[in-house]
């Protein structure tokens, strides 16, 4: 019998390895983060000395336009949306839809002009969203612009930039529903585009890893690949073990604790004799019972610690006595005493 461990002698979970990763990013949000930084970081030509910026490099490969595909934080966008959703105007509750679908329209066309079969594949599928009703969304949408927001520049620069997919000419054919707000009615085209985005993250997740090793990567994004796949092993290896490396410094050079040696596994055996033998059945110490096989194929055998005699006792029922011994309850603690009996 043991005394068994209570709660507050338990170890903590919150000192097991992989409780706390100092870094918790994956490949597709640090692709992510490494775009955003790419817009201040400036390059300079032989002839002139400001050429632009790196954006344009995390757009022309597909591994890159697919992992930021698949870090877009879909909660915040709905979090964002909803909670302005019913005071902020109209016009600029409209302009957050007009922006997934410059997203999107800019995911088709920087991976429509790659000649590979995953962007071939993500381009067929959003071409099919659109036809099936994004674009017919996106036309209501720039239709209930008012004038003076539809040809602000950077409107009209975005609608006049959009893909041949979303065939911006035809006319609207979705009516109002009656008894249905505009603000209602953009809602629901806000979270149309949202479901669509998240379609196109699980396919571009799906197609990431295929992506990953076609090889059809320049040399620019290839040492970007290179680089950030590189850093999760360090991330894996050295960073993330810091949970378990911080505890076994405190247990082992701290506290000067050594590894347990291994134990045994033990396991209840229960015997019953045959109600036809005439005598007593001994097991002697030592005798080797089989337990079949382990998840590594090898055979399990167990050995009887004590001779044990088989008579016709059965065991009825199995319990566990627990005496606890409370530091603040007197004088029980100064003899040692039980105090609670579970």
């Amino acid at each position: 019998m043991t005394a068994g461990t209570a709660q507050h002698e338990r170890f903590p979970p919150r000192l097991a390895p992989g409780w706390f990763a100092p870094d918790e990013l994956d490949f597709t949000q640090r692709v992510a983060m490494t775009a955003l930084l790419a817009r201040h970081l400036r390059f300079a030509g032989l002839d002139r000395p400001d050429v632009g910026d790196w954006r344009d490099l995390f757009s022309s490969d597909v591994t890159l336009v697919l992992a930021r595909i698949a870090a877009i934080d879909l909660r915040a966008l709905q979090h964002a949306f909803l909670r302005t959703a019913d005071t902020a105007e109209w016009q600029a509750l409209a302009l957050q839809v007009l922006q997934l679908g410059q997203w999107i329209d800019l995911w088709f066309k920087s991976l429509d002009q790659q000649d590979d079969p995953v962007a071939r594949s993500f381009c067929a599928r959003v071409r099919q969203l659109v036809e099936q009703q994004l674009g017919e969304d996106l036309r209501w949408v720039y239709a209930q612009l008012d004038g003076t927001l539809r040809t602000r520049a950077d409107v009209a620069r975005g609608e006049g930039r959009l893909a041949e997919i979303w065939d911006q000419g035809r006319p609207v054919l979705g009516a109002d529903r009656v008894g249905r707000g505009k603000r209602e009615l953009l809602r629901e085209r806000y979270f149309a585009f949202l479901s669509a985005i998240e379609t196109l993250q699980a396919l571009a997740r799906t197609l990431l890893p295929a992506s990953l090793q076609s090889g059809h990567h320049g040399p620019a994004p290839a040492l970007v690949i290179a680089f950030l796949k590189l850093w999760e092993t360090v991330q894996q290896q050295a960073l993330n073990q810091f949970t378990a490396r911080h505890v076994d410094f405190y247990y082992g050079d701290c506290l000067g604790f050594g590894v347990a040696g291994p134990k045994p596994d033990e396991v209840h055996l229960a015997c019953a004799r045959d109600a036809r033998a005439g005598a007593l059945l001994s097991v002697p110490q030592g005798t080797v019972f089989e337990a079949g096989k382990g998840a590594d194929g090898q055979p399990l055998r167990f050995a009887s610690s004590a001779p044990l005699v088989v008579t016709d006792a059965a065991v009825a029922a199995l319990c566990t006595l627990r005496l606890e011994r409370d530091a603040l309850i007197s004088p029980e603690r100064s003899f040692g005493h039980a105090t609670r009996a579970k």
